[in-house]
Parts: structure tokens; C-alpha cells; sequence
């Protein structure tokens, strides 16, 4: 098992599948901001 921390927003719920062999695999979308030159911007 792998265990991960992961900081930022969900864009959307994540999606829990199944690989051939029964591996589970979970995707998900995370935003977070950064600022640069005063500017700041949303990187997903």
C-alpha cells in the first residue's frame, strides 16, 4: 500500500476504479495557487 498526502482543492470527486488484475486505482484533479511576480495563477 502507498499512502500519499496531497494539499490543494478537488475539481471534481475522485473516481475509484479497478485495473484487469483487481488493483484499485483512485484519480483525482487538484488545484492549487501560485503566486509569481505578484501574479497569481491556478495550476491543476
Amino acid at each position: 500500500m502507498n499512502i500519499i498526502t496531497i494539499a490543494g482543492r478537488l475539481g471534481v470527486d475522485p473516481e475509484v476504479r479497478f485495473t484487469s488484475n483487481g488493483q484499485k486505482v483512485t484519480t483525482l484533479r487538484v488545484a492549487v495557487n501560485v503566486r509569481k511576480s505578484g501574479k497569481e495563477d491556478t495550476i491543476w
